[in-house]
C-alpha cells in the first residue's frame, strides 16, 4: 500500500532524508520548551508531517487530528516548516525577485 507515498507525496526515505536536512531548524530545545509550556515539544517529524500534508492537499482538521495538535499549534508548525524549506541551503530553493522570473 503507498499510503505514506500519496499522503506526503514521497516515499518514506526522501521524507527521512529531508527531515535530516530540516532537523536544524526545526529542533528546539526540549527541556527548555517543556519548562515554558508544561508539556513535551512538538517533534520534529510532526512539524514535516504538518507542513507536507498540507501542502499536498491535506485538510488542517484532519492533519491536526491525526497530529493530536491545537488548531494554533497547527499552524504554528506549518509556519515553521514551510519557513524551514525555503532557508535550507541544501534545497536551494529560490523564489521569483522580479517579474520576469
Amino acid at each position: 500500500e503507498k499510503t505514506f507515498d500519496r499522503t506526503f507525496r514521497m516515499d518514506e526515505a526522501h521524507f527521512n532524508r529531508l527531515l535530516s536536512m530540516l532537523r536544524p531548524s526545526l529542533s528546539v530545545d526540549g527541556v527548555m520548551s517543556t519548562r515554558r509550556t508544561g508539556v513535551t515539544p512538538i517533534s520534529e517529524e510532526v512539524v514535516l508531517h504538518c507542513t507536507l500534508h498540507y501542502l499536498a492537499g491535506g485538510s488542517y482538521l484532519d492533519i491536526r487530528d491525526v497530529a493530536q495538535v491545537s488548531v494554533p499549534s497547527f499552524y504554528r508548525c506549518l509556519n515553521k516548516g514551510i519557513l524551514a524549506v525555503l532557508n535550507c541551503v541544501e534545497l536551494a530553493i529560490r523564489l521569483p525577485t522580479t517579474p520576469s522570473e
